[in-house]
C-alpha cells in the first residue's frame, strides 16, 4: 500500500517549466493584442466616425467583455 501511496504522489509533480509556459504563453499574447489595439485606435475611430475617447472606450470595453 505505501508504494501505491508514493506512486500516485509521484505522478502529482508537475514540471516547473511546463507552469511557466502555460502563464508566459497567454500573457505575452494578451500584452501584443493590447499593443496591436493602441495602434489601431486612430485607424478604428477614423473608420467608424468616432473620436478617439470613444473609440478607446470601445475598445476596452470589448476587452474587459472578453476577459469574462
Amino acid at each position: 500500500m505505501s508504494t501505491q501511496a508514493l506512486t500516485i504522489e509521484q505522478n502529482k509533480k508537475i514540471p516547473v517549466w511546463l507552469v511557466a509556459v502555460t502563464i508566459l504563453f497567454p500573457t505575452a499574447f494578451a500584452m501584443l493584442a493590447t499593443s496591436e489595439t493602441n495602434v489601431a485606435i486612430p485607424h478604428i475611430a477614423g473608420y467608424f466616425g468616432a473620436t478617439l475617447d470613444e473609440a478607446n472606450w470601445v475598445i476596452t470595453s470589448a476587452s474587459n467583455l472578453s476577459c469574462r
